[in-house]
């Protein structure tokens, strides 16, 4: 590590991978921001953290724009410039697309897209005008291995791999880090609304993700030039088959890709 962060954000902080990377943060840093839309949940999560660690608490309704603006504002003002910002919150909803609801899409789209675009533009001035910085951004493997009932959910974390991607060009030469970690499921309470009914859930409950184990990882690339992190392993090497031939994989795995 070429620089010691001495401030990091976590977005969607109190959800199952975003209370993971607390925790993990908390051990690993001096000071962390967790930022979540309920002022009690980030209290009881503050209330489990290491004491060695200085935590701050902001509250923003992710889907609004103006909230996420001011809450950075905020921060900088009070807490002092971010040195790394992990764009953490997602949530996502399995159902065929002409089932989706209107407001269902509109909150993918605003949580899972326009939430990142907002978060990552506050912080970029000040990273570009000290020469460093980390965005780090949650996406998912459905990024490069979209499935049937994951349509906008798949996109919108498509949305975010290419952003990083392009972003990454753009602030290379500013000293700024840009990765992505796509992750298959993972053991959170995401599932209870991305699939309410938990058949999805539970055919993929032998295969998910542990959620600390995954935070680790996270933390553990902060300050390190790293592209990407795909986990599990296997899932990657499937979305590279997919990415060279899609219609052969399409065919072979059918049955598995309806398994929603």
């Amino acid at each position: 590590m070429q620089w010691r962060p001495r401030l990091i954000c976590i977005t969607g902080a109190t959800g199952g991978i975003g209370s993971a990377l607390a925790m993990e943060a908390a051990k690993a840093f001096d000071r962390i921001v967790l930022m979540g839309r309920s002022l009690d949940k980030l209290q009881m999560l503050r209330s489990q953290l290491p004491s060695s660690c200085a935590v701050y608490l902001v509250t923003a309704d992710l889907e609004k724009s103006d909230d996420i603006t001011q809450a950075f504002a905020s921060i900088s003002k009070e807490v002092g410039e971010i040195d790394v910002l992990i764009n953490n919150a997602g949530i996502g909803r399995f159902l065929p697309f002409e089932q989706l609801k209107r407001e269902e899409i509109e909150r993918m789209v605003n949580i899972n897209v326009n939430a990142v675009f907002t978060s990552t533009q506050a912080v970029l001035p000040a990273m570009m005008r000290r020469k460093r910085g980390h965005i780090i951004t949650v996406a998912s493997q459905a990024a490069r291995l979209p499935t049937p009932k994951a349509t906008v959910y798949a996109a919108t974390k498509y949305a975010v791999l290419g952003f990083s991607d392009a972003l990454r060009m753009e602030v290379q030469k500013d000293g700024i880090l840009v990765t992505t970690v796509n992750p298959g499921p993972v053991q959170t309470p995401f599932f209870a609304n991305a699939d309410p009914d938990g058949t999805y859930a539970e055919k993929m409950k032998p295969l998910m993700l542990e959620r600390t184990a995954l935070a680790r990882s996270i933390v553990g690339i902060v300050g390190k030039r790293r592209r990407e992190v795909n986990k599990p392993w296997w899932m990657h090497v499937g979305a590279k088959l997919y990415q060279g031939a899609p219609s052969v994989v399409e065919t072979l795995f059918s049955k598995q890709f309806h398994s929603k």
